[in-house]
């Protein structure tokens, strides 16, 4: 019942694990991440994004909303709030909330807090624009995100 978010929550683990090994190799990606450089170096990074997230885009259901094109406003309301409580949560608290299973985080938003916990926790040295699923995921879940950060700075 739960080994999707199980399964998710490997191939993050996974995600962090091949940044920590790059970086262990090539110091911090500060020093090498703009440039051809950082294109090549983090070229294995961004593998393991998209694995991770094609994996979670198979498995995990989009928002009601995709860019406020929604036929259900309660839902879409829902899925903004889960937003705002996501940015207000600190890495602690977020990392902790991730990994507990049975899950704690709403199903549409569990894709948008492995994102948050990898970019924003774990700096992931990702280049987006070499990620092959960074548009589905910003089709998905990005005004879904902007809603919840305008609303969250209210």
């Amino acid at each position: 019942m739960f080994q999707k978010y199980t399964d998710a929550l490997a191939l993050m683990d996974a995600t962090i694990a091949v940044n920590d090994a790059v970086i262990a190799a090539n110091g911090e990606f500060i020093t090498w991440y703009y440039g051809e450089r950082g294109t090549e170096l983090s070229a294995p990074i961004c593998t393991a994004w998209d694995n991770l997230y094609t994996f979670v885009h198979a498995n995990f259901p989009a928002p009601a909303s995709t860019y406020g094109a929604t036929e259900d406003v309660e839902k879409f309301a829902a899925d903004v709030e889960e937003m705002v409580v996501m940015f207000s949560k600190n890495r602690e608290t977020l990392e902790e909330e991730l990994r507990k299973i049975p899950p704690v985080i709403a199903e549409v938003a569990f894709p948008v807090y492995i994102a948050r916990y990898l970019l924003r926790d774990q700096q992931i040295a990702i280049n987006p624009v070499k990620l092959s699923t960074f548009d589905e995921f910003h089709n998905r879940y990005g005004y879904m995100i902007i809603a919840g950060s305008e609303k969250s700075r209210k």
